[in-house]
């Protein structure tokens, strides 16, 4: 859930840069409200909808149009990203932890997830990734 709701800010906040600027192209000189605060609406809205899913359907669902949205938006995770992630979103760390996922050499997780080297990560490579990476870490020398 960590991971996901790192990802969906970013998200959101490609969406929230776009609508601010057709509303500033678009609307009246002065009225475009800022990204912060379209991001702060839509993040809001997206925790009133979902909160904290009940069902694995409601999961599925959330995870669906994170990876819908990333393709859309074409958003993908750097590696100086992914590596603050690590550095910054203690949950994300225990999350990773909690599903056994080595974290001994963090800062070779990046390059683990990059299956195709491109050296950055779309929502497969670190889903797929981070499921192949559970258990050991010979597992995935």
């Amino acid at each position: 859930a960590t991971l996901r709701n790192i990802i969906l800010q970013k998200v959101l906040r490609k969406e929230a840069e776009d609508e601010a600027m057709k509303e500033a192209l678009n609307g009246p000189p002065g009225t475009a409200r800022r990204v912060s605060k379209i991001f702060r609406e839509k993040w809001e809205e997206l925790r009133g909808m979902y909160g904290k899913p009940h069902s694995t359907y409601e999961y599925a669902e959330l995870t669906d149009r994170i990876r819908e949205d990333m393709a859309e938006y074409d958003v993908v995770v750097t590696r100086d990203e992914f590596n603050h992630w690590l550095a910054s979103h203690d949950g994300l760390l225990d999350t990773l932890e909690d599903a056994e996922i080595d974290l001994s050499c963090k800062s070779d997780l990046f390059d683990v997830l990059d299956a195709d080297m491109s050296g950055e990560l779309e929502f497969e490579e670190m889903i797929d990734g981070l499921l192949k990476c559970r258990g050991p870490a010979s597992k995935t020398d």
